[in-house]
């Protein structure tokens, strides 16, 4: 089943550890992640994801690949949660290549972020 159009967003949330309590640092991240998020490579998922994903930063608000995390997803495929991890962890490393800019003096505020990404909302029941 093919999706007419895809909904998308991206939550920073306190789903494991630490959040990002402060709005203006969470929407500043969000900000700095969505413009690279392609969902549209995402097109044939016929189901709603949630992808759960830590991002471990450094005071510069850089990272290494290991520092990207999978910690959960529901919804979808095993194949579908692969693709969608793999178009969020692109995101992340396509925009923040040179580091996400982040108020230095809040570093222990966001220096491990917990990210939701969603994708086709998951339908009421």
């Amino acid at each position: 089943m093919r999706l007419p159009a895809l909904s998308a967003a991206l939550m920073l949330a306190a789903w494991s550890g630490p959040a990002l309590a402060d709005e203006d640092l969470s929407e500043a991240l969000k900000a700095q992640i969505v413009p690279c998020w392609n969902v549209a490579a995402l097109a044939d998922v016929s189901d709603y994801i949630w992808m759960f994903v830590s991002l471990d930063l450094k005071p510069d608000g850089t990272f290494g690949a290991d520092d990207i995390i999978w910690q959960e997803n529901r919804g979808g495929t095993e194949g579908e949660a692969i693709a969608m991890y793999l178009t969020v962890e692109r995101a992340i490393m396509r925009c923040g290549r040179d580091g996400f800019d982040l108020p230095a003096e809040r570093y222990d505020e966001w220096r491990a972020s917990n990210l939701v990404f969603v994708l086709n909302e998951e339908p009421s029941k």
